[in-house]
């Protein structure tokens, strides 16, 4: 068994998407079970991911998509792929407001960036 690294392009995005989907519970970052909307959640988390990624390999065995690494790091400014994150967030936001589910994950998220921030701004 042998696995292949390569450089990510933009079509890979739907692989990584599903990758995600497969391998991440992402009950823990909201209460909503629907299928679709969890995807939706695995799509808006990675468009992100990749937007800021200065680093992305897939990794193929058989010409499927088995893995993949994701780095970020503040000193490059390098891109790791030419990736527009902004209309994809705007689509799943307004497919998620469509749903009462999807609005959950919305309220879910917007709970957790308002923990997150108080956390940071914390002293300790």
């Amino acid at each position: 068994m042998t696995i292949q690294y390569r450089r990510a392009t933009p079509e890979d995005f739907a692989a990584i998407v599903e990758l995600f989907i497969v391998n991440m519970n992402l009950s823990v970052f909201t209460t909503a079970t629907d299928k679709q909307v969890l995807k939706q959640l695995a799509t808006l988390f990675l468009a992100k991911d990749c937007h800021y990624a200065t680093f992305i390999q897939v990794a193929e065995y058989d010409d499927i998509t088995c893995g993949v690494v994701i780095g970020v790091t503040k000193e490059d400014s390098y891109k790791a792929l030419p990736f527009d994150d902004e209309p994809i967030i705007v689509q799943i936001e307004q497919k998620l407001g469509l749903s009462e589910q999807g609005q959950q994950v919305l309220i879910d998220l917007q709970k957790k960036r308002n923990g997150w921030r108080e956390t940071k701004d914390s002293r300790f």
